[in-house]
């Protein structure tokens, strides 16, 4: 039997329902914040205030305290509206309760009619770990909902009391308000749940008490409003309104503020600045939407005139915009002089591009102290604002390390925090951390910053911050790590993203962002074999946490190493000759090849590919992009100058922000700048269309003859199919030369290193059409650029010469056949195929189709840089063979999708066989096998199908769909008369 639960705080008139029983009596909170709002006659305001308290917190209770205007029925509305019925909780507290001032102190404090008592009971409804006191008349901004969202899970096991300022806004009507910026209007609302942190009596009202050793966390300005309304009595609930600046001066003032309002004289006090909302806008809406975020911070100033604000809307907004303006003026200006570093070198332009090009904005450089330079990048980057708090409300003692390309946020951070700008080799000495960080630009810099991190203590917070990221990061924990407890990952704003993840117990600062690093793009496959040390600045290998920053290049050779390196990147003398390790039996190799691609190092292909290219607007235009003789960088899009660094090559920021151009047009400086031959190289592989008339020799030899000559090749832009045809001769030229695959090949076959090669492939191929033997034997002869190919030919009910077959199919394919009686299932068919199958991965071609010479290898691709299970093309281009007409259907690509072209079907032969295999059916083979990958949670993923064409027939085929399915005009974004491929099927005459 369970035990009986005695009430913690009895209420002296016996009221049975209304004792005090706290939440912890019956078990353990539940991680999470709660919002309890104690109410009366609130209906007016409570659809601004709980739509947004209700994004911004796990849940909300609502006490309603005998309303008669339906309070409680427009509470539920507005939580059923917004779909968050389930987190509301409605309570109803039917007492009159005492007046705040002499009532209240008359009132004792078990009495139901008491502040305190009322409190408490309110507060007992909390399941959460920590609760938060709100009125029904404050309402958060967009800055606030996201403040609190961050707190909610941020507060975790901290035991911190959290403030929040408010502002008062006194509404006069629909269009007009006035905002009292002329006090800090602070105090404590957000508390652990606890018996340390209830509510007692004090003279003027409740308070909540909580230890002195509590950590105190004070949010910005600008989070919510208060709202007053002109038209209503805002001091009702007081005794008396004798307030005086000693007993209560934060009520005095609004009180001053009330009825300076009401005479007609509100311009004659400080602080209070007039609001008038645009036509149509109420103004509560453009408060909290546009007005505060784009005010001037801080909100509230000390030594304004008298302490605050008096100036007009108007004056403020322009004063916001010159002094935003002046602070990014002075922060270009820091960034543009960062190279000036104080020394007599002169770094040439090779030289800046390889190793520079960073936001090196020293503190040196910027005007001001700290404080001034701090406002400067919150003016230039205000979404960094949101680090800087996430830190500060952060568990002390807090470890941030910064990428050295955003050593100019330093400033930002908070004295209390360890800071250490990458690389580095050791941390502070001390306890466990509250909160290990990494701040980094994108998911490249992160992956290379791997071998960078020095080795930390643990902790149970690990958190990371992209700054130029439009995607938050997620993780799934290793099985051998403590749970974790709670996973925050969010976009911040548009350019960066935050992850944090809360472990029961410590884990390693080291390995958890690793493993986030690896889980940042879709299954990493590691170092493939090739094990790298890097020197110096060298470039990382992305990606590769197994890599190891050495300070000297003779110690990648110490016998005492277990696990040597089989190459030393370095960018310091490379005549070294390393002695033989014992492990290896052979010496580390000193890579010195400095010249042609391998010196722009490896590209990322899980981050740098064609994902997500497609078509652009009618009216896009053109984007340049080059180096002036005088270093600087010149990215032109829309005819609108742009901002860009090229000391990381081509960055995530950089490939989204010229998506929609129609192509770039590269201009070259004389002399070598390694930093924009990489990022041509990288924007290659993205398949953003690049043209140039020439390439200069010295970028020539870094970029080789085939990325050169495609860049170079003439197209008409404006031309959709052209455009998409110039995109894959250049970004298949690419990949193959710069990603880090074929990187990590050619320097194993350098060094003599055996590493992961090409997967070979098998081709599983079913016909029961003697006729078309020939014509598919082509297809598969035709494929090049491959390490080996297989072919499982089963013909279905008929003999086939196998001499003849192996004369078409040449001497660098192998054939194996494999006949099928004419009644076995088609299923059945291409299932013994895939058993007789001896490749890596099994491709399904179709026996009508044309294939250009490249599709295995572009699938093969694909499945490199998308890390899907399954990969293929879409039917796009389409011969009605019945009407002799080409049609180009309307199929994106270069996308994660949930079909392709039977034809085009390329996985992993193991994947294949956990699924079953192609299922016992007679027909629809194809998408049943889709299915099955879709549901067993993998992953499909679709390249562009300008080297496939699927040939429809009048019959003959398991995809029954008419001709005039085809032709349904809302599919169709091009049509020929007769066979009209994409010039990159090379089409055969003979298979014409």
């Amino acid at each position: 039997m369970a035990a009986e639960i005695t009430a913690d705080i009895p209420n002296r008139e016996g009221h049975e329902g209304f004792d005090v029983v706290w939440p912890w009596q019956e078990g353990p909170l539940k991680p999470g914040l709660t919002c309890v709002f104690r109410v009366r006659n609130e209906a007016r305001n409570l659809p601004w205030v709980l739509p947004p308290m209700l994004e911004a917190v796990q849940h909300v209770v609502l006490v309603d305290n005998m309303s008669d205007d339906g309070t409680g029925e427009v509470a539920l509305e507005v939580a059923r509206s917004v779909g968050a019925e389930d987190r509301f909780t409605l309570a109803t507290y039917p007492f009159n309760v005492s007046r705040a001032g002499a009532e209240h102190l008359r009132t004792p404090a078990d009495s139901v009619h008491s502040l305190t008592h009322f409190y408490n009971w309110s507060f007992s409804h909390v399941k959460t770990a920590y609760s938060m006191k709100w009125d029904g008349d404050m309402v958060l901004t967009r800055e606030g909902v996201a403040a609190l969202s961050d707190l909610s899970w941020q507060l975790e096991n901290s035991q911190a009391v959290v403030a929040v300022p408010r502002h008062p806004l006194t509404v006069v009507n629909e269009s007009e308000a006035w905002i009292d910026l002329g006090m800090k209007f602070l105090e404590p609302w957000v508390y652990p749940m606890g018996p340390e942190f209830t509510f007692v009596k004090a003279f003027e009202w409740e308070v909540r008490e909580f230890p002195e050793t509590s950590e105190r966390i004070v949010l910005n300005d600008g989070l919510c409003v208060e709202l007053k309304w002109l038209d209503q009595d805002e001091f009702a609930h007081w005794t008396d309104t004798d307030f005086g600046k000693a007993r209560a001066p934060r009520k005095q003032r609004e009180w001053e503020v009330d009825q300076a309002i009401r005479e007609g004289r509100a311009n004659a006090v400080p602080g209070l600045v007039r609001i008038v909302a645009p036509p149509g806008v109420h103004v509560v809406d453009h408060v909290t939407d546009t007005w505060l975020p784009e005010a001037e911070r801080p909100l509230v100033r000390r030594g304004r005139g008298a302490g605050g604000i008096s100036r007009s809307a108007a004056e403020s907004v322009q004063a916001t915009q010159a002094a935003a303006a002046s602070a990014v003026k002075a922060a270009d200006q820091a960034a543009a002089d960062a190279d000036d570093d104080g020394d007599d070198d002169d770094d040439t332009p090779a030289q800046r591009g390889q190793g520079g090009g960073r936001r090196e904005a020293k503190i040196k450089d910027l005007p001001g102290g700290t404080g001034e330079l701090t406002d400067a990048i919150l003016a230039r980057s205000p979404h960094v604002e949101r680090l800087r708090q996430f830190v500060r409300n952060s568990p002390a003692p807090a470890l941030v390390m910064l990428h050295p390309d955003l050593e100019y946020l330093r400033p930002i951070f908070p004295e209390a925090c360890d800071l250490l700008v990458l690389p580095a080799h050791e941390v502070p000495e001390g306890g466990r951390w509250g909160m290990i960080m990494l701040v980094a630009p994108d998911r490249d810099a992160l992956r290379r910053t791997c071998p960078a991190l020095p080795p930390t203590r643990g902790s149970q917070r690990i958190a990371l911050w992209l700054d130029e990221s439009d995607r938050a990061i997620t993780l799934d924990p290793r099985s051998d790590w403590p749970v974790m407890t709670h996973l925050h990952a969010r976009r911040i704003s548009r350019t960066a993203a935050l992850t944090m993840a809360i472990f029961g117990d410590p884990v390693s600062g080291h390995a958890a962002l690793a493993e986030i690093a690896r889980q940042s793009v879709p299954h990493d496959v590691g170092n493939r074999g090739l094990r790298v040390a890097v020197h110096g600045d060298a470039i990382a290998p992305p990606g590769d946490v197994n890599a190891v920053r050495i300070d000297e290049v003779l110690s990648a050779a110490d016998p005492e190493r277990d696990v040597p390196p089989d190459v030393v990147l370095t960018d310091g003398p490379r005549d070294i000759v390393l002695p033989e390790h014992p492990v290896l039996g052979r010496a580390p190799v000193v890579v010195d090849d400095t010249s042609g691609p391998l010196a722009l190092g490896p590209l990322d292909e899980r981050i740098l590919n064609p994902i997500g290219f497609g078509p652009v607007e009618d009216d896009a235009t053109n984007a340049t992009l080059g180096v002036q003789e005088d270093g600087a960088t010149s990215l032109v899009i829309d005819g609108q100058p742009h901002r860009v660094e090229l000391g990381r090559g081509a960055t995530e920021a950089l490939v989204r922000s010229l998506r929609p151009a129609r192509g770039v047009e590269l201009t070259w400086p004389e002399t070598e700048d390694r930093g924009l031959a990489r990022a041509v190289a990288g924007l290659a592989m993205t398949g953003v269309p690049l043209v140039s008339a020439t390439v200069p020799t010295w970028a020539t030899d870094l970029l080789g003859p085939a990325v050169s000559a495609a860049i170079t090749a003439e197209v008409d832009l404006a031309d959709r199919l052209a455009r998409e045809e110039h995109s894959i001769v250049q970004r298949r030229a690419a990949l193959r030369e710069f990603a880090s695959f074929g990187w990590r090949s050619r320097i194993g076959a350098a060094v003599g290193v055996r590493v992961a090669s090409q997967p070979s492939v098998s081709v599983v191929l079913a016909t029961k059409r003697p006729d078309r033997l020939d014509f598919a034997l082509r297809q598969v002869a035709r494929q090049r650029g491959l390490d080996g190919l297989e072919l499982i030919l089963a013909p279905h009910g008929f003999d086939v010469d196998e001499a003849h077959a192996r004369k078409i199919l040449g001497e660098d394919k192998q054939l194996t056949l494999l006949p099928q009686s004419a009644d076995t299932m088609f299923g059945d068919v291409l299932a013994a195929a895939t058993n007789a199958a001896s490749g890596d991965v099994v491709l399904k071609m179709d026996d009508d189709d044309w294939y250009g010479p490249d599709l295995v290898a572009d699938l093969l691709l694909a499945r490199t840089y998308s890390g899907a299970d399954l990969v293929g093309t879409p039917a796009e281009f389409v011969y009605l063979e019945p009407r002799d007409l080409t049609i180009r259907r309307n199929d994106p690509s270069e996308m994660y999708a949930k079909f392709v072209a039977g034809g085009t079907m390329m996985m992993e032969k193991g994947t294949l066989r956990s699924l079953g295999g192609f299922r016992q059916v007679r027909k629809y083979v194809d998408a049943t096998l889709l299915s099955d990958v879709l549901g067993a949670g993998l992953s499909l993923y679709r390249t562009q199908g300008l080297g496939y064409v699927f040939r429809r027939g009048d019959s003959g085929h398991t995809w029954e769909a008419s001709v005039d399915f085809f032709l349904d005009p809302d599919r169709i974004q091009a049509k020929w008369d007769g066979l009209r491929p994409s010039r990159l099927l090379e089409l055969d005459p003979a298979d014409l």
